[in-house]
């Protein structure tokens, strides 16, 4: 299934990825630092509760169960879920969650990583 990264004309972010069908393969958002404003995970088409783990490492750094998860997202079976981080600097710009190496995503049926959804969720991350 598709991963791709196109121009967002949101307000705050720069930059969308979509991916169709995460899994345990860890995937490269952006190869260099990152704010993250948005992400989306459609997990409505599952039965089984999936978590997405976004790592401040380089896609070929991250071993997906070892390499522990900057933060962790859960989304219920059956769910679309959306969380924003919407923060501001000390100069009152719009700020986001700050990666500041590189933004890498992957998902699993569970906190520790250790297997990859049997359906896959559609995981959008608006960034700049």
């Amino acid at each position: 299934m598709g991963f791709s990264t196109r121009t967002n004309a949101a307000a705050l972010a720069t930059s969308t990825a979509v991916h169709t069908a995460a899994d345990e393969t860890p995937k490269s958002c952006k190869a260099a630092a990152a704010n993250i404003f948005k992400v989306t995970v459609d997990n409505s088409a599952s039965a089984a509760d999936v978590y997405v783990a976004l790592y401040d490492v380089a896609v070929g750094s991250v071993s997906v169960g070892t390499t522990e998860p900057n933060l962790l997202l859960l989304c219920r079976a059956g769910k679309k879920t959306s969380y924003s981080f919407r923060g501001y600097t000390a100069l009152g710009t719009a700020g986001g969650l700050a990666f500041g190496t590189a933004l890498t995503m992957a998902a699993g049926t569970s906190p520790a990583m250790s297997a990859g959804p049997t359906t896959k969720p559609e995981v959008t991350i608006d960034f700049t």
